[in-house]
């Protein structure tokens, strides 16, 4: 019994409840040209709208792309050669959210789901950032996409950890379009646009310091305890 409780106590003093849900999450079988975030999680302070860089002009008939995108631009560049460039050039889907100031987040994966017209954009690339720094690649997502739907679910685990506060960005660039900001150059988001991941919550000074002295006075007398015995 003291064993168990010894282990309660440390459990509580050494981190916050975790738990494996979804962090933020779209709906991108929405029109319009910028989608409030459907699921939030309890640990996020706040999650901003998925929109669109002001490179791409709204396309108002999703029916023109194949596999039945709703959230579809068109007039993206093919001056752009990279994710980069295009993020330079604003041509790029992008959302972001920020984490509560008592809980962290650490990033598993991410499921979304995209395609291309037929002369719109041939690459695209998923960027992260932290607290608008540095735009930084997420391994393995350079993809090509076709008029036909891909739905892709990239890991996440080699992002760092989002304490309190900081804000994390996804930047989602389209680039090199066969034609050079044309409507027929269309590219867009289909279904659910998920983050997931583990949220911690930080206990707190005021709990932690009274736990602290519990622990070492239970493990003092089971110490003393154990010398009786002996």
């Amino acid at each position: 019994m003291k064993i168990l409780a010894l282990s309660l106590l440390s459990s509580k003093l050494l981190g916050g409840h975790s738990f494996a849900s979804i962090i933020v999450s779209y709906n991108a079988n929405t029109a319009p040209s910028t989608v409030t975030a459907g699921t939030v999680n309890a640990g996020i302070m706040n999650a901003g709208q998925l929109v669109a860089g002001t490179g791409a002009s709204s396309k108002g008939d999703p029916a023109a792309v194949s596999g039945a995108t709703t959230f579809n631009f068109s007039n993206w560049s093919n001056r752009t050669a990279n994710g980069l460039a295009a993020i330079a050039d604003n041509d790029f889907f992008r959302w972001n959210f920020t984490v509560n100031s008592g809980s962290t987040v650490s990033l598993t994966d991410l499921t979304l789901s995209f395609s291309s017209g037929s002369t719109g954009p041939q690459g695209a690339e998923l960027f992260y950032s932290i607290d608008g720094g540095v735009n930084t690649l997420v391994p393995s997502t350079t993809y090509s996409p076709t008029t036909t739907v891909q739905t892709v679910n990239p890991s996440l685990t080699g992002l760092p950890l989002v304490t309190g506060g900081q804000t994390v960005t996804f930047t989602l660039a389209a680039y090199h379009a066969k034609n050079n900001n044309k409507t027929t150059d269309t590219f867009g988001l289909s279904g659910p646009l998920t983050i997931n991941g583990t949220v911690s919550a930080v206990p707190e000074v005021s709990t932690t310091v009274p736990l602290f002295g519990i622990l070492c006075v239970a493990l003092m007398t089971r110490r003393r305890s154990s010398t009786v015995r002996g």
